[in-house]
């Protein structure tokens, strides 16, 4: 079941990494939450921003084809 985007709110979250050479160069966590359900996902988990979007749609579309 395709989302329309037009559903989505997607928000960029400061990674909370400590320390490290890399510490300020990638914010690569995603929040996307889907307006009707309400239902918000986020992930942080690839290093690449849409990466995480595109995983964290994917968990909103098998959360919305479980209800």
């Amino acid at each position: 079941m395709p989302i329309d985007p037009n559903d989505l709110i997607v928000e960029v979250c400061p990674d909370t990494k400590v320390g490290g050479q890399q510490v300020s160069i990638v914010t690569a966590t995603v929040k996307v939450t889907h307006k009707p359900s309400s239902i918000s996902v986020t992930i942080g988990i690839h290093r690449s921003q849409l990466k995480n979007k595109r995983v964290a749609i994917e968990m909103i579309e098998w959360a919305l084809a479980s209800r």
